[in-house]
């Protein structure tokens, strides 16, 4: 079963060092996010759930319990501090199956470049246009015509709607 674990701060590199060490199968989902570095755009990988680590384990083999006790981890998630709770299987499928080998999460699968889409909100509302490339998980960017010219802009998915 899967559980998460609750790190300490700065603890993530020693987390999963130790807890391979201990053969404890780990689970970190990233997301591709921009940040401005000396005035300088750079896509950098960043946890999805800042904090937090997936743990697993065999709840019945005891030595679970070490887990709270491993550098990097302040505590595994439990409501009943005897026994830790899981994550459904459903969502870990669910989240693992949306990551691609190194963790990365990917965009869902219901947009993707060259997709038919009508812009739902904003000045360029019900514009029917293609979308050119996939920026970062909550960002689209399309082209579209102005005056005679094909530009380039940037929308988030929720402001944009795939066409049957």
């Amino acid at each position: 079963m899967w559980c998460v674990a609750k790190l300490r701060p700065h603890g993530l590199n020693k987390a999963l060092e130790h807890l391979q060490r201990q053969h404890f199968p780990t689970f970190l989902p990233e997301i591709k996010s921009t940040k401005i570095k000396s005035g300088i755009q750079i896509d950098v990988r960043e946890p999805l759930f800042p904090g937090y680590i997936f743990v697993r384990f065999d709840p019945q083999d005891f030595r679970w319990t070490a887990i709270n006790s491993t550098r990097g981890i302040s505590h595994l998630i439990a409501v009943d501090p005897r026994k830790p709770t899981p994550v459904p299987a459903e969502i870990m499928d669910e989240l693992i199956d949306r990551c691609d080998a190194s963790g990365l999460l990917l965009p869902p699968k219901n947009l993707s470049p060259g997709d038919r889409i009508q812009v739902q909100v904003g000045p360029l509302a019900d514009t029917i246009t293609t979308i050119d490339s996939l920026a970062g998980q909550e960002r689209v960017k399309i082209l579209i015509e102005i005056m005679g010219r094909t530009v380039k802009a940037t929308l988030r998915r929720s402001q944009v709607a795939r066409l049957a």
